[in-house]
């Protein structure tokens, strides 16, 4: 608990005013010279923050420049979209395919005869096995089950690969009337049929005696007037990374029309977004370097600022080395510095380039020495891990560190100096208290005096 203070009692002086002055004429100046110096570092690691920001968001850009695959894309259309439907096309050759369907894959349709006891009928107990393609499930039926109890069966059991049972009620036959089973199989292609066999003879109207409605066929499409035939509806890599899939047959010698071409739009969108990138980094600096009078900069003068404004602006105008076409530069693919620093944009000349050289317009970005590479080298030697920048953050941060332990060494001091004052100015006032009190004795005893008068002498009576 700290001491009680009741200066200035005994000699009626008011001590504690006077040691608040004079601890505050210690205290203040160097409190104040803290928050200056410590604001001032706040502002640069805001600065370098901004900064930083700035270069993190051309990076990005630039990373997506180094890549082959972005320049690799390609774009798949068709001519109409009511016969065939396509993916990938990414790794295809440009080009145009003409594709026709001859015909779609289909799986087989089974049908039973016509049950008169309808779907309540019932059968023997024994087990009926599926089987199409090489896959195969059973299906236990029990002696109580009726048509509709085994379609149910069917339909649920876990290890269906695909066969659908429906019960068809009130049909006839034009002899009889009643309910039939109806099995269809998803697995499609020539050959690839379904079967039903039995255990017991008591099932074979469920079985072997099934009426095949319709057989499993396989689909066909030509491409560029060579045929293909599957066993689905999907053909994969006829034409290299793309798959093609089948949905309606087309009239005989219709086609639709594939075109694959290089996806550049996807790269122009990437430089644009990079032009985009790098002004507003040079807008960010403009602001962190501005010498406004009203609105200064927190870098102005600042020379990470001025060396990362130098590179950049050095590292764009340089042409790259072994780019064999004229496309050697941004400068020569319609991208510009202006007199602020920041880049104009001629779409018509990347267009040029990308037309007439789009292997050169790739290795400009993704060479070793490309621009891409290069820009990102030298935003990671100033935005990086352990860059310019975060070497200077550490700095600061350790200059504010060193701040707040002055600022304790302060603390200390003045309490210090508080209590020597308090301890001096207490024995100052106990002094003068004690001086007042002899004082006040002395006038009282010299009054008590014979013939002593503090008055007039009788000579002035």
């Amino acid at each position: 608990m700290g001491s009680i203070s009741f200066g200035g009692i005994g000699s009626g002086i008011d001590v504690n005013s006077i040691i608040d002055a004079i601890v505050g004429a210690e205290a203040t100046p160097k409190q104040a010279a803290f928050a200056r110096r410590e604001s001032d570092i706040q502002l640069t690691l805001s600065g370098l923050g901004n900064l930083r920001s700035a270069l993190s968001e051309v990076r990005s850009n630039l990373f997506a420049l180094t890549l082959p695959s972005a320049f690799n894309n390609k774009t798949a259309s068709l001519s109409t979209q009511d016969f065939i439907s396509v993916n990938g096309g990414t790794s295809a050759q440009p080009g145009k395919y003409d594709i026709e369907v001859e015909s779609l894959a289909q799986g087989s349709e089974l049908t039973s005869q016509i049950f008169t006891g309808g779907g309540s009928t019932t059968f023997a107990a024994g087990t009926l096995t599926f089987s199409a393609n090489g896959k195969t499930f059973d299906v236990v039926v029990e002696a109580t089950d009726t048509l509709e109890d085994i379609q149910a069966k069917i339909n649920d059991d876990e290890s269906n690969f695909g066969v659908t049972a429906s019960v068809l009620n009130n049909v006839s036959d034009g002899v009889d009337t009643g309910s039939l089973l109806k099995l269809t199989s998803n697995e499609t292609g020539t050959g690839n049929d379904l079967v039903v066999t039995n255990d017991n003879a008591a099932l074979d109207a469920l079985s072997t005696n099934l009426n095949l409605d319709e057989a499993a066929s396989s689909a066909s499409i030509k491409v560029d007037g060579y045929q293909s035939v599957g066993d689905s509806n999907e053909f994969k890599d006829i034409i290299e990374g793309v798959t093609i899939t089948a949905g309606v047959v087309n009239d005989p010698g219709e086609t639709t029309t594939l075109t694959i071409k290089q996806d550049t739009e996807s790269v122009k969108s990437k430089v644009t977004a990079l032009v985009a990138a790098f002004n507003n980094l040079i807008s960010t600096i403009q602001g962190l370097s501005s010498t406004d009078e009203n609105a200064p900069g927190p870098l102005v003068g600042d020379a990470t600022v001025r060396s990362v404004e130098s590179q950049l602006r050095n590292a764009l105008t340089t042409p790259v080395s072994g780019v064999s076409s004229d496309f050697n530069s941004l400068t020569s693919l319609g991208i510009t510095t202006a007199r602020d620093g920041s880049l104009n944009f001629s779409t018509t000349r990347l267009d040029k380039a990308i037309d007439e050289s789009y292997s050169s317009f790739e290795e400009l970005f993704t060479a070793d020495d490309g621009i891409a590479n290069r820009l990102i080298d030298i935003v990671d030697s100033f935005a990086g891990t352990t860059g310019v920048i975060a070497q200077r953050e550490e700095s600061l941060n350790g200059q504010i560190d060193r701040i707040n332990d002055e600022r304790e060494q302060l603390a200390l001091r003045i309490e210090s100096l508080t209590i020597r004052l308090q301890k001096q100015f207490g024995a100052m006032d106990a002094l003068v208290a004690q001086y007042n009190n002899t004082s006040s004795f002395l006038a009282t005893q010299l009054a008590n005096l014979p013939g002593f008068s503090s008055g007039k002498s009788s000579k002035d009576d």
